[in-house]
């Protein structure tokens, strides 16, 4: 088998079409065929079950997605390195939302100060989003505050974080310093989206104490969470980071949900097999410079 060989079986896997393997890589349905064909034949195995609504993989297949994968994803390594890395400069970086809107600019632009030629880019998204992103190398390394599902990624704690409630100063919870998760029963709650870690943190505590979430909004930026909630709307469980300025300035008030753990931390994530640089080794030092662990944000007052 070749390296054209094995890219042309991952992108029959990946689009679950010899036609549109072929239509992906440009080259004709023929050749694509005939590349599985070989493999199959020189092997003595089914790669593929030919059904009338298209392909799918049989055991041996499977068997060898596994190992497909690996030896693609360290053949985009060494061309990163022969073309990019000769100096180290270059890094992608992904974050999940919360991160991307509260820490993520102060860590580049300490990168940026060790390293002023850096060629760095960042992308933002949620959890699922950017887990997604490791395991297919479009990112080399990703900090993100949810859950990381992968075997295959390594997940390293590296920045304290701490969920609080929000909600507008016309708000019956105005004033409290710390309300019950049960007082949540019923409550308008404007949340993020789906694959959000911060909803699935409230998620998992509600299902915790039996109680069934009233969600309002489903949004995809925490400036419509904020605006919702300013304006008296609903109310919302949030990083601290986010609503910091906007509570002293009060704009908002926030609270802590006293029988509820919403401690957290950013979490580091890249993939297992992931050759680290200069500049990825610096960026995981500066997050943890950065997080400080042992010293956590003081409670809302």
């Amino acid at each position: 088998m070749t390296l054209r060989s094995l890219e042309i079986f991952n992108a029959v896997v990946e689009t679950g079409s010899m036609s549109k393997a072929a239509q992906k890589l440009d080259i004709t349905q023929s050749s694509v065929s005939q590349v599985i064909i070989d493999i199959e034949k020189e092997y003595d195995v089914i790669l593929f079950e030919r059904l009338n609504h298209g392909l799918k993989l049989t055991p041996s297949g499977e068997e060898m997605v596994k190992y497909v994968k690996n030896i693609l994803l360290l053949n985009d390594e060494l061309e990163s390195a022969l073309k990019h890395e000769s100096k180290n400069l270059r890094i992608r970086l992904g974050a999940t939302v919360t991160v991307g809107s509260t820490v993520m600019k102060g860590i580049v632009m300490d990168l940026e100060k060790q390293y002023p030629d850096v060629e760095h880019t960042v992308f933002v998204a949620n959890t699922h989003i950017i887990e997604e992103m490791l395991l297919n190398n479009e990112l080399d390394i990703g900090l993100v505050e949810g859950i990381i599902d992968s075997q295959d990624l390594v997940v390293k704690m590296a920045i304290y974080d701490r969920l609080v409630l929000i909600c507008s100063p016309k708000h019956r919870f105005y004033g409290k310093d710390t309300v019950s998760i049960n007082d949540l029963a019923g409550e308008k709650l404007i949340l993020r989206e789906n694959g959000s870690g911060t909803r699935a943190q409230l998620m998992e505590e509600l299902k915790n104490h039996s109680i069934t979430p009233n969600i309002a909004w489903n949004c995809y930026t925490h400036e419509a969470i904020i605006s919702a909630v300013e304006s008296n709307l609903g109310i919302s469980v949030i990083s601290q980071r986010l609503v910091k300025d906007l509570v002293s300035k009060g704009q908002l008030w926030a609270c802590d949900i006293s029988d509820a753990d919403f401690n957290r931390s950013f979490k580091l994530a890249y993939h297992k097999d992931k050759y680290f640089t200069n500049t990825m080794k610096s960026f995981v030092q500066i997050c943890y410079n950065y997080g400080r662990l042992s010293e956590p944000i003081e409670p809302m007052k």
